[in-house]
């Protein structure tokens, strides 16, 4: 499944591969639930508690320990069907892990499901990748993931702005670059690929173009591209290379505020303007 990039010490930090690593743990929550309900013969049962959480002292800790996660996964591991959400984060966990209890095969859930399991921990592998510091995991995450991997532009250049954001600032940093790209894909009505929701990848491509943008390629035959072409589907190497002189973003405070501030009155703006383009609204232009 992959690559995930690791650094830290004892107590590892994910910075790729925590959704990958999350749906996992999901799904082997669920076999755990469903085997010690349905598998009579206790020699069949497949040990997957350490899979999930491992215990010091008495006190339980998750594999994936999220502060935010930690009463979902306890009540999804207990089947706690009285466990009152607490935040976004928590009901898009019971929503995915809804999903594998619709999902799930039924031909699996009887005499096949051990040796499911058994398959699911012996052959599904991840490659880890540890690093020493923040800074060379995340640009090992820019360079694998600039070579045509899953990542689009949007999320490459989210990657790379995060890194030079103060690291006690990234959580706030990294929530608000997702809320905005959220309200910007929820107010698309189509898919624009066919596929995926690309709408993240237009926005900010407009954005950029817009603000950015002071040069355009020359209609002669050979002429490069300039800033309007290479702010086009894949703008993140334009950032990367004219963050500082271009677009000013010098210190960790300026990336900061570049998503907090810019982006965030930039998508006011782009989901006003898209309101406006649908549906008259009486007193809107002058």
């Amino acid at each position: 499944m992959g690559c995930i990039i690791c650094t830290g010490g004892s107590v590892k930090k994910i910075i790729d591969g925590q959704r990958r690593l999350t749906s996992l743990t999901l799904l082997i929550i669920y076999l755990n639930n469903l085997q010690k309900e349905t598998v009579k013969d206790e020699d069949l049962l497949v040990p997957l508690d350490d899979m999930i959480y491992s215990k010091a002292f008495s006190k339980k800790s998750f594999n994936i320990d999220v502060a935010d996660r930690g009463t979902c996964m306890q009540a999804l591991l207990q089947k706690d069907e009285t466990y009152v959400l607490v935040n976004e984060s928590s009901q898009n966990m019971l929503d995915r892990y809804q999903d594998i209890e619709d999902i799930f095969p039924d031909e699996l859930k009887g005499e096949a499901l051990p040796y499911f399991i058994n398959w699911l921990i012996e052959k599904v592998l991840l490659l880890e990748i540890d690093t020493p510091s923040d800074d060379e995991a995340h640009t090992i995450f820019l360079t694998m993931n600039d070579r045509g991997l899953s990542l689009n532009s949007a999320e490459i250049m989210k990657a790379y702005i995060i890194r030079q954001v103060a690291e006690a600032d990234r959580i706030e940093v990294n929530r608000k670059w997702q809320d905005n790209i959220n309200r910007i894909k929820n107010a698309s009505s189509y898919d624009t690929s066919g596929m995926v929701n690309t709408q993240d990848v237009e926005f900010i491509s407009i954005w950029l173009r817009a603000k950015y943008a002071n040069s355009m390629r020359d209609t002669k035959r050979g002429a490069k591209d300039e800033d309007y072409e290479l702010l086009g589907d894949k703008f993140h190497t334009w950032v990367v290379n004219n963050a500082r002189t271009a677009m000013g973003l010098v210190k960790s405070k300026d990336y900061k505020e570049f998503v907090l501030i810019e982006m965030t009155r930039v998508t006011d703006i782009y989901l006003l303007m898209k309101g406006y383009g649908s549906k008259l609204t009486p007193g809107t232009l002058p």
